[in-house]
């Protein structure tokens, strides 16, 4: 029996998949199960896949219909440790040791991430790395210090890189809720498992390759990480955080929101309206900041290219001359 399960979510995807199935077989560390969940492919992905189960710790399994890949995993998943990696990306040969090592060694550490490089669809790199992030206390991130971490940095955590100590995702019923939550679910369950008394652990080198592609569905959904803005908001007020937090968390996600519904305009804010309500001034800030950003401004950017304020314009200026000239 083997610690670790890799699962590896598949759908449509095959041109990928290849490259993230040799870069598991690089891996320095190989003690571990690789279960392969295919979401009702259309392409050649089985055929892609079937040279690979020739390896005894290779398996796949295809839906029948449309399922939760990540929570099927969770569920699926016999192993101590779990690491759920996505088909369009690569993994660099020590990151399944190095992630393993950590939870080897710290038994309250409930996951392990790694730092990420960026590569584009054809796979060459970008040039940075994605989470070059400030983590405190070295390369730990110890219990309801995230909530700072996102607000002042941003989401430092990857979700394919992490690798859960699964006896607390069991032990929590702990799951991605993509049904409410969409394709942000990763960041809020990042939140759930940091109100825990265990800690994060940060690999500052980067030890995977995340895909920026057109075909990513994190591309594809609307007010992503703006989902967010409600059940985090009740996490934080039933784990006692204080009136300064929930509101410097409302004032971030607002910020986003109104700039997200500036770019998709306001009919498909209303789609996830009911996902945002806390009842209280914040959503009048965030109601009048949309207004502004969606009317207000471009009435005053529209005014100012009318003949009448350039002509206001210049008549502002000669008065102001006048001015000038009658103080002398």
């Amino acid at each position: 029996m083997y610690k670790l399960t890799v699962a590896v979510i598949t759908f449509n995807r095959a041109k990928y998949l290849t490259e993230m199935l040799d870069s598991i077989l690089r891996q320095t560390y190989s003690q571990f199960y690789v279960k392969i969940y295919d979401n009702c492919s259309t392409d050649n992905t089985a055929e892609v896949v079937m040279p690979y189960l020739r390896d005894e710790r290779f398996s796949y399994f295809r839906h029948s219909s449309v399922v939760e890949n990540g929570n099927f995993a969770f569920q699926d998943c016999k192993t101590d440790y779990l690491l759920i990696a996505h088909d369009d990306d690569i993994m660099l040969p020590n990151m399944v040791k190095e992630e393993v090592s950590i939870l080897d060694r710290f038994d309250d550490v409930s996951m392990v991430v790694t730092n990420t490089n960026m590569i584009d669809q054809d796979g060459k790199p970008m040039g940075y790395s994605v989470l070059s992030f400030w983590i405190p206390n070295g390369c730990f991130i110890n219990s309801r210090e995230y909530i700072d971490i996102f607000l002042d940095r941003g989401n430092a955590i990857s979700c394919p890189t992490a690798m859960f100590r699964m006896e607390i995702i069991r032990r929590h019923n702990f799951s991605f809720r993509v049904a409410e939550i969409g394709g942000a679910s990763d960041a809020y369950l990042w939140f759930e498992l940091n109100q825990l008394e265990h800690r994060f652990y940060f690999v500052p080198t980067p030890l995977y390759n995340y895909r920026i592609h057109a075909g990513q569905d994190s591309a594809n959904s609307p007010f992503l990480t703006s989902r967010l803005r409600k059940p985090v908001y009740q996490l934080l007020s039933k784990n006692g955080y204080s009136g300064r937090t929930k509101g410097k968390w409302l004032k971030y996600i607002n910020g986003l929101l109104i700039m997200e519904t500036c770019n998709r305009g306001y009919g498909a804010f209303l789609e996830i309206e009911d996902t945002l309500l806390v009842h209280n001034c914040y959503d009048w800030t965030l109601y009048l900041g949309i207004v502004y950003g969606l009317y207000v401004c471009p009435l005053i950017k529209k005014t100012k290219k009318s003949k009448f304020y350039q002509y206001a314009k210049k008549v502002k200026k000669l008065l102001c001359k006048w001015r000038q000239w009658l103080s002398c």
